[in-house]
């Protein structure tokens, strides 16, 4: 039986449970939103104090302190234990994010960290800075402990200062106790299913590629929301004031807290306007074309609604959140000194970034295009082949946007070529073991299939959606597939059951 993707894509649907596939795919997709947006509220904060700064009688770290015994306790910094760095980077590479290694970078972060942590006078918390290279704008921080900063986002700071404010942000939530690791295992439990529903979108082998690059982010956007549980406005505000306390104690100026958080909003604006290029392209036809059998049409006008929607609050609430630090330091900090801002030492680490920041100036050209030109794919092509040539050869993301661009160039063979060398990496985001899985199916090289699943579960950890896909090509291989078939019992999810048997030739 020939393999299609747009089962597994039905089927995430279904795995969603019966109310999803009723309801249809925009209340869906509401569904998955709400869902995450009440996971983080319902499990509250540690410290919750979020409903009174603006009315602090001091600094919040001092706040904060009265409830920590500061004298106790080991003193010195702790690391992130290996095996749950390794958790929080597989967690990364799960939501489709790949990682890239840069030593002295990494080293000049974890610096800066280091001092945000010795300000913080109460009992350190374990943290560690990695980096990813998608283009976005800000940090990740994981319940292990990992920071995970897009090289993105360090192309358009401006120095040192602003670097302290976003890292001081991100460990503030360590210090909070924002991260519940309850919530988290719900939120990858419940939504991780979600997200391949929206990674469906562009995964039936080489003719399901959106042509459209603002579509093929806007799919990716999606999966973000679905499977990375934003912060809660509390939580970002406290984080925000903390943060700030953070780097004033740690000799910054806390003017770049208010630029970092200007930055963030205009990056909001720019990811709006990449939804509006999106929701003006109708898919109808290439829906058609790749024989979904639910209206994708509807599920896209969904995402950019609610995508426009977010970035659009997003926008707002960076400038509530700017005004909001702004009064803190005239209340809490009227006479505070304002150090040079330190430019150099950042613009060193830039100069080895320089390319990095032309290739995504055009990958963002290419995503704001209603109508992909061959000029435009040139230039990311181009950017993208010489980052690779100083340096960047390690890095997944580059290999995949020049898999994108010469399959939209028509050029398979080349487009392939590079999907392998990204997998090559070593840190590759399961977005790469999809494609490669989907064209091994399509080509009906079930043995092929069945290596990457192998390599899959090796890196990133076991994935029950694969089981359908590790089914079909075990039995077209002849193989037995009785222990696979008990282990989809064993998950308990009737529609995931439902999808087994049917590759298993059962229904």
């Amino acid at each position: 039986m020939k393999w299609h993707w747009q089962r597994l894509f039905a089927g995430a649907l279904l795995l969603a449970g019966p109310g999803a596939a009723d309801a249809g795919l925009g209340d869906f997709f509401g569904s998955i939103k709400d869902g995450v947006s009440n996971m983080a509220t319902s499990f509250g904060r540690t410290v919750g104090l979020s409903d009174v700064i603006d009315g602090l009688d001091q600094p919040l770290i001092d706040e904060v302190l009265k409830e920590i015994d500061t004298q106790a306790g080991e003193k010195t910094l702790p690391r992130v234990p290996p095996d749950q760095l390794l958790l929080d980077v597989r967690q990364m590479r799960q939501a489709g994010n790949p990682m890239v290694r840069r030593p002295r970078l990494e080293a000049y972060l974890n610096g800066i960290l280091k001092k945000i942590r010795l300000a913080w006078p109460g009992p350190p918390v374990a943290a560690t800075v990695r980096l990813s290279s998608i283009p976005e704008f800000g940090g990740q921080t994981f319940e292990h402990g990992t920071i995970f900063i897009p090289l993105g986002t360090l192309v358009q700071l401006d120095n040192e200062d602003e670097v302290a404010a976003l890292l001081g942000h991100e460990y503030s939530h360590l210090l909070l106790g924002h991260h519940q690791k309850d919530m988290l295992d719900e939120v990858q439990s419940k939504i991780f299913d979600y997200g391949e529903l929206l990674l469906r979108m562009n995964s039936k082998g080489d003719s399901g590629t959106l042509r459209s690059y603002a579509k093929l982010r806007v799919a990716r956007w999606g999966t973000d929301i679905a499977l990375m549980p934003k912060w809660s406005r509390d939580q970002e505000a406290e984080a925000d004031v903390l943060g700030t306390d953070l780097m004033i104690r740690a000799g910054y100026n806390a003017d770049a807290m208010k630029t970092l958080l200007q930055k963030l909003g205009a990056t909001a604006k720019k990811k709006q306007k990449i939804v509006e290029v999106a929701k003006a392209l109708k898919i109808n036809r290439e829906g058609e074309e790749l024989g979904w059998s639910v209206d994708l049409e509807k599920l896209f006008d969904t995402l950019t609604e609610t995508l426009s929607s977010e970035f659009g609050a997003d926008h707002e609430e960076a400038k509530a959140r700017r005004d909001r630090v702004r009064t803190y330091l005239r209340e809490q900090y009227p006479r505070r000194e304002r150090p040079e801002l330190k430019v150099t030492a950042l613009a060193r680490q830039q100069k080895g970034l320089k390319l990095y920041s032309t290739f995504y100036d055009a990958e963002y050209s290419l995503s704001t295009e209603k109508q992909v030109t061959p000029r435009t794919l040139n230039r990311v092509a181009t950017t993208a082949l010489k980052v690779i040539r100083k340096g960047g050869r390690k890095d997944p993301y580059l290999w995949l946007s020049l898999y994108e661009v010469r399959l939209r160039q028509n050029k398979p063979r080349s487009a392939h070529e590079n999907l392998g060398l990204a997998l090559k990496t070593g840190q590759a985001p399961i977005t790469v073991y999809e494609k490669l899985i989907d064209l091994a199916m399509t080509q009906q090289q079930y043995a092929q299939a069945l290596r990457y699943l192998d390599r899959m579960k090796s890196e990133l950890g076991d994935n029950q959606n694969f089981l359908p896909v590790r089914i079909e090509a075990e039995r077209a291989l002849k193989h037995p597939v009785e222990t696979l078939l008990l282990q989809c019992v064993g998950t308990g999810k009737s529609k995931l059951i439902e999808e087994c048997n049917k590759a298993a030739g059962k229904v």
